[in-house]
């Protein structure tokens, strides 16, 4: 009896055990296949959706044309308040008329500060033709660059480190040096990029006109100029006359000569006849 219930007790154990053999094999395979898979970098937010926490990128472009009562105060008075607000002003271009005093200028001021300048030149005017005011938002741009930016500067470091430690033959060495060059000159034109729209958001442009009318001034038709000028200038006028005169006689000197010498011989012959 003893020994038939010790043989049910092994064949209840040994199928047991092989399970459990076989759970702790795959849980080892399962280990050493995770460690064969190559770690990957976090993919990177795709273009064109602005993170969060980033501050949108809006470029401010206005336009004004405004009437002054004196354009020169204005135009120094405006200057002023630019530079008061650590702007610029980038070009100035004076143009007279008939009618009017033109001053336009291109200024460069603080996005933050445009608004100010905008009421401030309004409050100069004494009339206010058009102020428009644009704004482009640039922000997925800015992140879809600076996203490339930083995809290209890890590759970048990636070919550095295999031609430091990893290139063995010139042909290996040549393309490392090929594909950082390349990638080098795309890293600067997209930081360029980058600066340009920095600048851009961060200084807003004005394009301002100021101008003041001014009353058009015609001559009289005529003027009466007083006796003793009068006889003056017709006594310059006469003397002018004579010397045009005198001018003409000479200038026609061949014609006299042939004159007197057909007389000359005119008259030779009628002596002849007789």
């Amino acid at each position: 009896m003893s020994r038939y219930l010790i043989v049910l007790f092994f064949a209840a154990f040994l199928p047991a055990c092989r399970n459990s053999g076989g759970e702790a094999d795959y849980t080892q395979s399962d280990k050493m296949m995770s460690m064969e898979m190559p770690r990957t970098a976090e993919a990177p937010l795709p273009p064109g959706e602005p993170d969060a926490a980033l501050e949108p990128k809006i470029i401010l472009t206005a336009s004004m044309r405004c009437r002054v009562k004196d354009l020169e105060r204005s135009t120094q008075s405006v200057r002023q308040t630019v530079e008061a607000m650590k702007g610029s002003v980038t070009q100035m271009n004076w143009v007279h008329s008939q009618s009017s005093v033109e001053n336009t200028m291109t200024i460069r001021i603080p996005s933050a500060k445009l608004d100010t300048l905008l009421e401030r030149i309004s409050r100069e005017a004494t009339y206010v033709h058009y102020r428009n005011l644009q704004s482009e938002d640039v922000t997925a741009e800015y992140l879809d660059i600076e996203t490339r930016l930083r995809t290209k500067k890890e590759v970048r470091d990636r070919y550095i480190d295999i031609l430091r430690n990893k290139a063995r033959t010139v042909t290996e060495v040549l393309d490392a040096e090929e594909k950082i060059r390349v990638l080098q000159e795309e890293i600067e034109a997209q930081e360029g990029r980058l600066k340009y729209l920095s600048n851009q958001v961060a200084l807003s442009t004005l394009s301002l006109e100021l101008y003041q009318p001014v009353t058009r001034q015609t001559e009289p038709e005529s003027v009466e100029y007083p006796f003793g000028r009068r006889v003056t200038d017709n006594l310059a006028r006469g003397w002018k006359l004579l010397q045009s005169l005198i001018l003409g006689l000479i200038y026609l000197w061949p014609l006299w000569l042939a004159g007197a010498a057909g007389v000359v011989i005119w008259r030779r012959r009628k002596v002849f006849r007789r």
